[in-house]
């Protein structure tokens, strides 16, 4: 296993990712990891180190996000999603060195991760007026979604009460409607591209009805997403290998 450490941007210290390539000449199906932690500077993308080795030697190349988040200079809104946007539009110049097969991209986030995942793939539909709105070099192959906040309304009624979503989004939805429209993924269906939800039933932290609410509007607007509905697994579990929940995610990865 091969691995080296890139910056996308050199605004601010967290704007970088973390490539593994399997050890041989490749190029090797992508496997773009974005970590969650609702935002905040305080979780980075160590939380997704562990699945980053698995799928590692599992034969893929795996690419770690790190992204300003909220706490940091830059972070929250605007800032967090174009940094994402930023770091898949610097794939290309990795691939110059590292053998990333760029034809075969898939995304996957956990929780906030999970949200950012799925915006990233609709952005296209963001309204031009928006200071989100651009566009990718890359092609996006599909979205896997681990437990992902796909509505931001929905998301801040569970937690007004000291809500992540407020610090994130700089308001509450009636504060700024149209930023909530152009950053929740449930409000920009269709994608367009194939998406899988995995989701526990045990998870206390991102309800299972983000994922169930998001598969019913999907379905009604032909959109190609499938849910997978994990009996009695929780919010960690689902990014634990060795958990009860990962042979599923692998499985999935592995398609």
């Amino acid at each position: 296993m091969r691995f080296q450490r890139y910056r996308y941007e050199d605004i601010h210290p967290s704007q970088f990712m973390d490539v593994r390539v399997p050890d041989g000449p490749g190029p090797y199906p992508v496997m773009v990891l974005i970590h969650g932690g609702f935002w905040r500077a305080e979780y980075d993308l160590e939380l997704m180190d562990p699945m980053a080795l698995d799928f590692t030697d599992r034969g893929l190349a795996t690419v770690n996000l790190e992204y300003r988040r909220t706490g940091d200079i830059g972070g929250a809104w605007p800032g967090t999603l174009l940094d994402i946007a930023k770091a898949l539009n610097h794939l290309p110049t990795v691939a110059k060195e590292t053998a990333l097969d760029l034809d075969h991209i898939t995304l996957l986030g956990h929780s906030a991760g999970g949200h950012l995942a799925l915006w990233i793939a609709g952005r296209h539909n963001v309204s031009p007026s928006s200071p989100l709105s651009g566009s990718l070099q890359i092609s996006i192959e599909r979205v896997i979604s681990l437990a992902g906040v796909t509505d931001l309304r929905a998301m801040w009624q569970v937690l007004h009460g000291a809500s992540p979503v407020t610090d994130f989004m700089g308001g509450r939805p009636e504060d700024h409607p149209k930023r909530y429209d152009d950053t929740s993924p449930i409000s920009l269906l269709p994608l367009g591209v194939p998406q899988v939800l995995i989701h526990g039933t045990e998870d206390n932290r991102v309800p299972i009805d983000q994922s169930r609410k998001y598969l019913k509007q999907s379905q009604t607007l032909g959109d190609p997403v499938r849910l997978i509905e994990l009996d009695g697994v929780d919010h960690f579990q689902i990014i634990t290998p060795g958990s009860s929940a990962w042979n599923t995610v692998a499985a999935v990865a592995l398609e």
